[in-house]
């Protein structure tokens, strides 16, 4: 029989908070109805909304999804919802228990403006007391591309010039 220390499992129950909070990845936990049923600090700060405007929320109205708030409905309802990658992956996940890696998403959201944003993801079924739930873990990578972009851009010019009479 295995000996438990209430002790131990209590002071790892803050470890594990502490690190997942303090991971730069945004990770949200959803309930089968696609609602936030918890987050890291992360996804606070990448989406710059209260707690008690995440928590309980759906996922779409949460991040400040461009499609919720320009059609005025709740995420799951909009006429793009069937194409969003991200929902699609997330009900995979929990009627087919497949996870998703490294998947992007690209879209305007509204975070204090509406910007377009460059994201990975991944997302993968979960149980916690007895519950079915999705894990998600989001990355923006918006920056990176944009930079890729440019590069690309600049490549194009470099070899137009490369080649005089074209």
């Amino acid at each position: 029989m295995m000996d438990f220390n209430l002790n131990e499992l209590k002071e790892s129950n803050k470890f594990l908070n502490n690190l997942i909070d303090n991971i730069t990845s945004a990770i949200f936990v959803v309930d089968n109805n696609i609602k936030i049923q918890n987050f890291n600090n992360s996804f606070q700060a990448l989406f710059q909304k209260p707690e008690d405007k995440i928590l309980g929320e759906l996922c779409g109205n949460a991040v400040g999804c461009v499609y919720t708030i320009d059609q005025s409905q709740d995420c799951g309802e909009t006429e793009n919802c069937n194409e969003c990658l991200l929902r699609k992956s997330v009900l995979k996940a929990f009627t087919a228990k497949i996870p998703t890696y490294r998947e992007k998403l690209i879209r305007e959201f509204y975070i204090k403006k509406k910007i377009l944003k460059y994201f990975q993801f991944s997302t993968k079924y979960t149980q916690y007391n007895n519950q079915e739930m999705a894990l998600i873990v989001l990355d923006d990578i918006t920056e990176f591309e944009i930079q890729k972009l440019i590069l690309k851009q600049q490549n194009i010019e470099l070899q137009k010039t490369e080649q005089p009479g074209k």
